[in-house]
């Protein structure tokens, strides 16, 4: 999972926005999902923000690991950082939360159909972030086609 634009269509349904995604996330939500650890990183960021270590001991998921596939879920923009705390003994660490709180899955004659409903707030740091970066002018925004 590597650095990418994340590409979105609306679309809208009776319960939720739902987002048609672009290839590129599609492809990268697919691998997540099918590894075991990035899955369930994924799944226990959808409601709260989660640190590495609070992850890794309740999923059982060796540490190294955990922080290796949470690299790249950050790096894909499935993941964000929600926050940073210091303690006060100077010690540093994130809070992490997953851009999706669901997805739907399906094939047709054109390929296979990722959409995405997303979990707002988390969804909103990856989009300030991308404003950021100087890629929120107009016609541009998170690789819309």
């Amino acid at each position: 999972m590597n650095a990418q634009t994340t590409t979105v269509d609306a679309v809208e349904t009776k319960s939720a926005s739902l987002l048609t995604l672009g290839p590129e996330t599609a492809g990268s939500i697919l691998a997540a999902l099918a590894d075991r650890f990035s899955g369930k990183i994924m799944t226990r960021t959808i409601d709260d923000a989660r640190t590495v270590e609070a992850i890794s001991s309740s999923e059982g998921i060796p540490l190294s690991t955990c922080y290796r596939r949470m690299h790249a879920l950050v790096g894909a923009g499935l993941v964000v950082i929600e926050r940073i705390v210091i303690t006060g003994s100077g010690k540093r660490y994130a809070s992490y939360r997953s851009c999706y709180r669901s997805f739907r899955i399906s094939a047709d004659p054109h390929g296979i159909v990722v959409q995405a409903e997303t979990n707002k707030e988390a969804f909103a740091k990856l989009w300030g972030r991308h404003i950021s970066n100087g890629y929120g002018y107009a016609g541009h925004s998170l690789g819309v086609q």
